[in-house]
């Protein structure tokens, strides 16, 4: 039985949430802080990551020493776990910490991702594994906000992520697609395939296969999944039917009528599929279930919201 440690790396994408008055170990006192079978911490490079974001003159940095068993960040994490000899751990290791940043993505919009660093076998070595490349990092064409992480935050995920972590394995094949689409679209550079894969992630546990417009269901679904009747309601399901039309335009070239979909249109989109995603997964948590499109129907029917 092998055993491994694999270290992982929290990119933000956007230097704009810090500043150069951080103090890393002083605004994170919970750290280190262990969370399922990860432990999150502070990178002991990240005074030499701040000095490189922030310009700080080399002589003011000269004392300070590179440790090349941790990436160059703010954050790291590590993941223990044993496989059987001449077993890869990459598949595995890589679904968990896909897990964790799509529950960082889920907790709030901002640009976070988790790209894997290293591994380290039993007696501390570094394991090259031939063949398996490290997750890359995607430049956009776009920008996304920051994504915020103060003590105060990381607390409060905390307990999001004790709620719905083990979760992830049980869930319905149409909810972990979509979520596996949400978390998708983060990684496409440009807004066309974003919309392409936050579209999917939403009619995966909307549709079904009876006959009918799809797009009249899932904005029909959609809205009456998120919002009792109403103005929110109504807006929802435009905002969707229009969401579809842009999808459509995008992967039918010669549309005369083709419109490339805006940066707000897609972060609102965004925060639709989000929203979609977590209610998904509180019905889970409390039903043991999904619910099926036919149900969502008859609910809406009956004139009945919050299943």
């Amino acid at each position: 039985m092998e055993e491994y440690t694999v270290r992982a790396v929290m990119e933000f994408g956007s230097s704009d949430q810090w500043s150069r008055d951080d103090e890393p170990p002083m605004v994170w006192p919970q750290v280190p802080v262990d969370m399922g079978p990860l432990r999150l911490d502070v990178s002991p490079n990240v005074d030499l990551y701040f000095a490189e974001m922030f310009g700080i003159d080399p002589e003011q940095t000269v004392h300070l020493t590179l440790d090349r068993n941790y990436p160059m960040s703010v954050f790291y994490l590590d993941t223990d776990l044993e496989m059987p000899d001449r077993q890869s751990p990459v598949a595995l290791v890589d679904e968990r910490f896909a897990n964790f940043e799509l529950l960082l993505r889920l907790f709030q919009p901002g640009d976070v991702s988790v790209r894997r660093h290293s591994f380290v076998n039993d007696n501390r070595l570094k394991v090259a594994l031939w063949g398996h490349s490290i997750k890359p990092s995607v430049t956009t064409r776009y920008r996304r906000p920051a994504y915020p992480f103060s003590g105060v935050i990381l607390s409060e995920f905390g307990e999001f992520f004790a709620r719905y972590w083990d979760l992830l394995d049980s869930l319905d094949a149409s909810v972990k697609l979509g979520l596996s689409r949400f978390n998708s679209s983060y990684e496409r550079r440009d807004l066309e395939d974003r919309l392409i894969d936050l579209v999917i992630a939403l009619e995966a546990p909307f549709n079904d296969d009876d006959p009918g417009s799809i797009t009249y269901k899932i904005a029909t679904r959609c809205a009456g999944w998120l919002h009792p009747p109403g103005e929110h309601r109504l807006s929802t399901f435009r905002f969707v039917k229009d969401a579809y039309r842009l999808r459509s335009d995008a992967v039918h070239a010669r549309s005369k009528r083709r419109r490339e979909p805006t940066k707000e249109e897609l972060d609102r989109l965004e925060s639709v599929v989000r929203a979609c995603l977590l209610k998904f997964l509180d019905y889970q948590k409390l039903h043991g279930n999904t619910p099926t499109p036919a149900k969502l129907d008859e609910v809406m029917m009956e004139g009945l919201f919050g299943l």
